[in-house]
């Protein structure tokens, strides 16, 4: 009974890695903080050079600061490069 638990276990375990090379899907999952890099947000008050602003994106709101210490006024669109801690870096559109 113990040798028919080990195989099942390890033919569970063979099958699971041949099924995600052959979707071509990874086992790394972007956590909800990552997957804002590269949606576009909303400026809801002013980011002034280095100092830091308020953005929205996908109904919150979060604080933001500009990649280039530019002025980025109240209702830009901005694209959303990294996250810094917990703090957005944006950039506006040129």
């Amino acid at each position: 009974m113990l040798s028919s638990v080990v195989v099942s276990v390890a033919l569970v375990l063979s099958t699971r890695r041949f099924a995600a090379k052959w979707t071509g899907k990874d086992d790394q999952v972007r956590t909800a903080v990552d997957a804002l890099v590269g949606k576009t947000a909303v400026v809801t008050k002013e980011i002034q050079g280095n100092e830091r602003g308020l953005v929205k994106v996908g109904g919150e709101e979060w604080s933001a600061k500009s990649e280039d210490g530019r002025t980025i006024p109240q209702g830009v669109q901005v694209e959303i490069l990294r996250v810094d801690g917990v703090h957005l870096v944006v950039k506006a559109p040129e």
